[in-house]
């Protein structure tokens, strides 16, 4: 991103950058947040190259991906298509030829037998919501606090449901 001549902000093609890959041993199954905490330490700068990076937590079974975006290229739609499509490639899939966006209740009745779109109600008491794991020891200060909640199959899809019919991203309904 760079100031045009006319003073605006617009969006170069930088050819000699390309998109941070970095592959690291995963120490366990909760690496990712320290890592995550890591990355959001170092901030993406607008005004300069690149704009995203991608870190691949390598385990023995198991891999965690993390996509980081300068949020004026890619919102969480767009970060969750990109990974869509990695994960497509991964399985040695076709890519989808037309702009996609991904459809999470679709993915959610796939892989939830009671997917249903009831509303979660506003009752906060007796929420299933349960943290699964501590915070992250901090290497360096400051390191955002980061703290995984873990939300039922059945809360998930009343939430979409629910995001759905007030026509509003779940991203949106999560953060209000």
């Amino acid at each position: 991103i760079a100031v045009t001549e006319q003073g605006k902000p617009a969006f170069f093609a930088i050819s000699d950058q390309s998109i941070p890959f970095t592959l690291k041993a995963r120490n366990g199954p909760t690496a990712w947040l320290e890592e995550l905490a890591e990355q959001l330490s170092e901030r993406i700068v607008a005004a300069r190259a690149p704009l995203m990076r991608a870190i691949v937590l390598q385990g023995d079974n198991h891999s965690d991906l993390l996509l980081l975006f300068h949020p004026s290229i890619a919102d969480h739609t767009s970060a969750l298509a990109v990974a869509e499509e990695i994960i497509l490639s991964i399985a040695g899939q076709e890519l989808p030829q037309e702009e996609t966006t991904p459809d999470l209740g679709a993915l959610l009745k796939a892989i939830c037998p009671n997917y249903s779109e009831e509303p979660l109600g506003l009752a906060i008491e007796g929420s299933s919501l349960e943290s699964d794991v501590s915070t992250p020891t901090k290497k360096r200060t400051p390191l955002p606090q980061i703290q995984p909640y873990k939300m039922s199959r059945k809360d998930t899809a009343a939430l979409i449901g629910r995001a759905r019919r007030e026509k509003v991203s779940v991203y949106s309904a999560i953060c209000a």
